[in-house]
């Protein structure tokens, strides 16, 4: 899943003509991103309960990863919203 996460992001800056897709991309993968979130921290939870278990700085990188989807995501709607006033005012 991670792998697919790093391939969306990769997919959604080449797409930078088509905004629409790019917006949904970016959606697509905030949704996997928490998903795989829920994912490590029911193992994480698992294995404290047996006592292997260990938090990582590394796990801020997830934090990080729906940040930067959330901003571009947003930065994508505006760049569309500016698109459609300027086809307006022509």
């Amino acid at each position: 899943m991670t792998v697919a996460i790093g391939l969306i992001a990769v997919i959604t800056i080449g797409l930078y003509k088509n905004r629409v897709v790019q917006l949904r991309l970016c959606v697509l993968g905030i949704i996997l991103e928490a998903l795989l979130i829920f994912l490590y921290y029911q193992t994480i939870t698992s294995k404290f309960v047996a006592g292997q278990g260990a938090y990582s700085l590394t796990s801020l990188l997830h934090a990080g990863i729906i940040l930067f989807f959330v901003l571009a995501a947003r930065n994508i709607n505006k760049d569309e919203k500016l698109i459609k006033e300027s086809d307006r005012l022509r």
